[in-house]
């Protein structure tokens, strides 16, 4: 079997009680089988501790009973685990002990990484700025049914040719979120024609893509998707208050009579971190893309990476106002994790995302190749 995986993660430790949002704090925490089997059989005074706090529903699945802070009942006051504490990291529930490391199976592929929806695996994430690679391993592990996925080897070169178009540096970042769109059209219509050829044209097309971009930028009539994305996730279920604050300072922004000109500025100061949507692009695309051995819908994933990107950005712009025209590494961690907290730990949320761009003419490609024509990035 062929395992993927990010080295920029590699030296990840979880931050425990040095952690400023800690995953222990805000979540309901599900108990998997095998370690409520183990839970069931502690002992003593901590044994009666556990069974106080385990909630089991009426489908017999069971979690942890959160307290009125809405804190893990073992989450202590030092903000350490009294489970690890008392009985060894070996028992903690699967949830615990996984996160914030997700898995991608598709036939004899696994791909793995963090979500950023972790402080830690952020700051790891975006500690530097030369390009993200994926590491490549086999394990003796047996794959499933490799007949599977057969579009799987095409899946993969598409989102190789889609990697290299947005890590060449030689081009601006908004000329390589519109190099990778205008190829996932075409390859998309290629795939669903079942047309090899033009699915060839789309390869040679990658040659002289966008030579247009070689001129001087004329800024075009600024795009309101931005503030429809804004708007569109103020109707989602809400994560948190970090997110509901985050949100409306970016709404706000909106309406301010020198946006203009406050975009300007930041822009400015942003100039020498368009790396950091780079990362931003290439994760989203890791974590998503190859979801369409499911349904060959690839262009959908390619609009979310980059709607996702231009929605980060509008917090950025609104964390960096309310800062007084700072933006640390600090804020881009931040915004990173309220961001994915929002979006990718919430399945009803993802699903009304992807939704919304397949059925809306508001973040459809067209209108997303608009907005990309407007006002630099």
């Amino acid at each position: 079997m062929k395992i993927h995986t990010l080295p920029c993660f590699d030296p990840f430790r979880c931050a425990a009680s040095a952690c400023r949002d800690s995953c222990c704090i805000g979540w309901e925490i599900d108990i998997d089988p095998d370690t409520l089997s183990i839970y069931r059989q502690v002992g003593g005074s901590f044994g009666e501790r556990l069974q106080q706090n385990i909630v089991t529903e009426p489908d017999g699945t069971s979690h942890f009973r959160l307290t009125p802070e809405e804190r893990c009942p073992f989450l202590n006051e030092d903000n350490l685990c009294d489970i690890i504490l008392h009985l060894g990291e070996g028992t903690l529930c699967d949830i615990c002990d996984q996160h914030p490391r997700f898995y991608n199976d598709y036939d004899n592929l696994q791909e793995t990484g963090l979500g950023l929806c972790c402080e830690a695996a952020g700051r790891l994430f975006f500690s530097s700025d030369r390009p993200l690679t994926i590491r490549a391993a086999e394990t003796d592990e047996d794959a499933p049914d490799e007949d599977s996925a057969e579009s799987l080897p095409l899946l993969l070169h598409l989102r190789g040719q889609l990697f290299s178009l947005l890590q060449d540096r030689s081009l601006p970042l908004q000329a390589r979120f519109t190099s990778m769109l205008l190829y996932a059209q075409a390859a998309q219509e290629a795939w669903d024609g079942q047309d090899l050829d033009a699915l060839c044209e789309a390869e040679l097309m990658l040659a002289d893509l966008l030579p247009f971009y070689d001129a001087p930028w004329e800024e075009g009539e600024p795009s309101e998707l931005p503030a429809e994305l804004l708007r569109f996730f103020g109707t989602l279920e809400s994560i948190n208050g970090e997110w509901d604050a985050l949100l409306r300072s970016a709404v706000d922004c909106l309406a301010l009579p020198d946006r203009a000109a406050l975009e300007g500025q930041f822009r400015a100061d942003m100039a020498g971190r368009a790396w950091e949507y780079e990362h931003l692009a290439f994760y989203f695309l890791y974590r998503y893309f190859l979801h369409a051995v499911d349904d060959g819908d690839f262009l959908s994933r390619v609009c979310l990476v980059l709607l996702s990107v231009l929605t980060v950005r509008q917090l950025d712009f609104a964390r960096w106002r309310e800062n007084g025209g700072s933006f640390t590494l600090e804020d881009r961690i931040a915004v990173a994790r309220i961001f994915s907290k929002e979006l990718e730990y919430s399945e009803e949320n993802m699903a009304a995302f992807l939704e919304e761009i397949r059925d809306s003419e508001l973040f459809s490609p067209e209108r997303l190749l608009e907005a990309l024509s407007g006002s630099p990035l």
